[in-house]
């Protein structure tokens, strides 16, 4: 059933991006990146990996960014921790100019099941972009790392 769910929502979204992209003003990013932990969390995980895609309308002088993140930590064997998988969901304002995008998130990051931000920074290069962004939650110490991506923008 799940396999069968991803499925369908892989297609729906090959499909409809494309679709979306035409419309007026919508900025859609899809991109991977590196996943570096931080603090506390660079104790227990080694550097991953993870994918993000972004979809943005401009809203006055800002324009409104709405973020989904997956983010796979290894787990570093000695400490006794296993692969770290860490889902957000984040939504903020961002500022840009012809060549670069500075963003502020607030963000849900769901293994530790709270609230957070992520502040980022985006190079643009034609259609595509470099991207880096530091993630961290309010109040656990071990919520925080950095992420150096690229992407698609569409």
């Amino acid at each position: 059933m799940l396999r069968r769910s991803l499925q369908v929502l892989a297609v729906a979204l090959v499909t409809s991006t494309p679709a979306l992209a035409q419309v007026p003003g919508l900025d859609i990013r899809l991109g991977a990146h590196a996943a570096m932990p931080t603090a506390e969390l660079g104790d227990f995980y080694d550097a991953g990996f993870g994918v993000y895609g972004r979809v943005g309308m401009p809203v006055g002088p800002v324009k409104l960014m709405a973020s989904a993140t997956w983010n796979r930590l290894r787990g570093i064997e000695g400490a006794g921790t296993t692969d770290l998988d860490v889902v957000s969901g984040q939504v903020g304002p961002h500022f840009s100019t012809a060549l670069l995008d500075i963003g502020l998130e607030a963000a849900y990051f769901s293994q530790f099941q709270e609230l957070g931000i992520a502040p980022n920074v985006s190079v643009k290069l034609l259609r595509y972009e470099i991207t880096a962004s530091y993630n961290t939650t309010f109040q656990d110490p071990k919520g925080s790392w950095l992420t150096f991506g690229v992407g698609l923008r569409f």
